[in-house]
């Protein structure tokens, strides 16, 4: 009984392993196809870890839409935060992805997800920024 019950357990972790894999391999794809919504960006953020480097982010995320040394937070009016920054935006409300060129044509606050590049390893959030955001790409 006890080995019957042992292997159950077994199937039903592997089959929950393959579910979490899918469910990984399908919310990347999301992200670096450019057609992520904010819930996905804020599911991305917890797999953020403090060892990951550039390259991991970008195999994560993708490329970013754009990059910076400094942003206006809508929330820090007035502040600039300096750094490394890379902006991904989610898909737009006609379904496709923003690129850097409609990118460049945002004015205001804009609601993006936002890779800061820290001593600390990258930090990624959802935040609004000031547009048009002096970008290094």
């Amino acid at each position: 009984m006890q080995g019957l019950f042992a292997i159950s357990l077994i199937y039903v972790g592997s089959r929950a392993r393959e579910a979490r894999k899918a469910d990984y391999l399908e919310l990347t794809h999301r992200l670096t196809a450019g057609h992520a919504s904010f819930e996905d960006f804020e599911k991305v953020k917890t797999l953020l870890v403090p060892s990951d480097d550039a390259e991991r982010v970008r195999a994560l995320l993708g490329l970013p839409v754009q990059t910076a040394d400094s942003l206006e937070l809508t929330a820090e009016k007035g502040k600039s935060r300096a750094g490394k920054f890379w902006i991904y935006y989610a898909e737009a409300d006609d379904q496709h992805a923003i690129d850097s060129a409609a990118a460049q044509k945002m004015s205001g606050s804009v609601k993006c997800f936002v890779v800061e590049f820290t001593d600390k390893g990258p930090r990624g959030e959802v935040v609004e920024v000031v547009h048009p955001i002096g970008a290094t790409r």
